[in-house]
């Protein structure tokens, strides 16, 4: 760490003394022990620039080959249109399907902090797309970190395997699945709720997404 940069955290006593606006992945682990941004396991390897790596964990959805509708507003239509997840030490995504995945690392964000989620170079250089590019809202897993759902889908002409992290010494490695990129808001959001009266589907009975 460079002597500026030392100086700039050693200025850093609560979340008033960062600026609203996009967060450099320096600021990650002072969030961390500010109690404002949880990721666990976190890894310094994992840390961009701008962003936080994102990896797959062993859990796996696939849907059912079926031609009944889904009712959005019906949990037990959209839970009925999934097979029930899977533990796999590796997982082949094949040409034109679609896989529910999820992150290795269990997360969380105060009222002050809004997550962006975004697909990673190197799973659309094999044309592997993320049916919804998300946010992890003000607030949500502060108080019980959860992990992320992917809905990917193959784009391309050959199978992609994906394998689940594993962690090296402090070290997590693996496919990156996501890019997670942080904002300071200007003020909190502690009055946030979801409106949405959509059901969503559970990875299991105790994913919290």
């Amino acid at each position: 760490m460079s002597d500026n940069l030392e100086e700039i955290l050693g200025k850093i006593h609560s979340i008033d003394d960062i600026l609203p606006g996009s967060l450099p992945g320096y600021l990650f682990p002072k969030l961390i022990v500010l109690n404002h941004l949880i990721i666990e396991p976190y890894s310094d390897a994992s840390v961009g620039n701008i962003c936080y790596y994102l990896h797959f964990n062993n859990k796996f959805r696939l849907p059912k080959r079926s031609d009944k509708s889904i009712n959005l507003l019906s949990k037990e239509s959209i839970e009925a249109a999934f097979e029930p997840y899977k533990e796999m030490d590796e997982f082949f995504l094949e040409p034109g399907k679609s896989v529910i995945a999820q992150s290795y690392e269990k997360v969380g964000v105060s009222e002050w902090l809004l997550c962006k989620l975004e697909n990673t170079s190197a799973l659309g250089r094999v044309l592997i797309n993320h049916a919804s590019h998300g946010f992890i809202h003000p607030g949500h897993g502060i108080n019980k970190p959860f992990q992320v759902m992917m809905e990917l889908t193959n784009l391309g002409e050959k199978p992609v395997e994906i394998l689940p992290a594993r962690q090296e010494n402090g070290v997590v490695k693996g496919p990156e699945a996501f890019r997670l990129y942080v904002e300071k808001l200007p003020y909190a959001a502690r009055e946030y709720q979801s409106v949405s009266s959509v059901n969503k589907l559970k990875m299991d009975s105790k994913d919290g997404s």
